[in-house]
């Protein structure tokens, strides 16, 4: 008897574990044929700003190192003013001389045109040849030509002397925007070529997402569709959007994040960060997007 109701007890419980085992199945197959959100593979990509400067020197400072945050009008570094100081000091040495050469100048002209002036009155009367007024005629024009070639000099002196002032402020050159240093390729004491990168900035605006997509879900994405995009030490997913869908197909480029098999031809999409301070990723980083 007791056999018996352990046999039963028994039976009851496989026919149990047998009906939740078939309930799991049931669940697995529903799952596996609901059609799963596409997750697709990117890189976080940056456009850099370079700054350099009009000027060559030598490079007396470098205030910034790689990875620095940096804000607007924030000193980056310095170059060596010693020619710039020379040629301002001779710009302002000259501006000075010609204002003494416009006051001398300006005294003899006002001096020959008075003595043209009464020349002329005295002509009239005869008291003075034809010839001496002529004479008092072309002193009275050298001058005028003299004074006009003063002015013209000062003008001349005075620009030069601005552009000496100018080149000692491009000697201290300054970050345009707030970013990041992104790289450094000089060291202080090294001499510049005019033009010459000397850092890049990488501004959080500039930061973008890049992924490619294959045919079959170009359809589904739009200029300014929200994304999610997800990488290694994000706390949670940052927000995006689509700001860019290439019109045409190319073979899938050389460098994908990735494991899984791809469609040869692929569609490349960029997105923007909605918050460009929430992104903290660097450029080249890997990315994971939900569409």
């Amino acid at each position: 008897m007791a056999k018996s109701v352990l046999q039963a007890k028994y039976d009851r419980n496989s026919l149990f574990y047998l009906k939740l085992l078939l309930l799991l199945v049931i669940l697995q197959l529903v799952a596996c044929s609901r059609p799963s959100k596409p997750v697709i593979s990117g890189y976080v990509e940056g456009q850099y700003i370079y700054i350099s400067t009009l000027s060559a020197g030598t490079l007396k400072s470098l205030q910034v190192t790689p990875g620095m945050q940096i804000k607007k009008n924030q000193v980056l570094f310095t170059l060596e003013p010693l020619l710039t100081d020379e040629n301002l000091t001779i710009a302002k040495a000259r501006v000075q001389a010609a204002l003494i050469e416009i006051k001398k100048a300006e005294t003899r002209y006002k001096l020959l045109e008075t003595n043209k002036n009464r020349n002329a009155l005295l002509l009239k009367k005869d008291i003075i040849s034809k010839e001496v007024f002529e004479q008092s005629v072309m002193e009275y024009q050298q001058a005028l030509e003299d004074k006009n070639n003063a002015l013209a000099n000062l003008t001349s002196f005075k620009a030069e002397e601005k552009k000496a002032h100018w080149e000692i402020q491009q000697k201290t050159v300054s970050a345009p925007k707030d970013g990041i240093v992104f790289d450094t390729y000089y060291a202080a004491g090294e001499n510049i070529q005019a033009g010459s990168p000397i850092l890049s900035l990488l501004e959080p605006a500039q930061i973008k997402i890049v992924f490619f997509v294959p045919e079959i879900l170009l359809g589904k994405l739009r200029i300014n569709q929200p994304i999610k995009v997800h990488y290694d030490g994000a706390q949670a997913p940052i927000d995006a959007k689509i700001t860019y869908i290439s019109p045409k197909a190319s073979y899938n480029p050389p460098m994908i994040y990735s494991t899984e098999e791809r469609q040869r031809l692929v569609f490349r999409i960029e997105a923007s960060p909605v918050l460009k301070t929430k992104i903290t990723a660097h450029p080249g980083q890997p990315v994971s997007i939900d569409l």
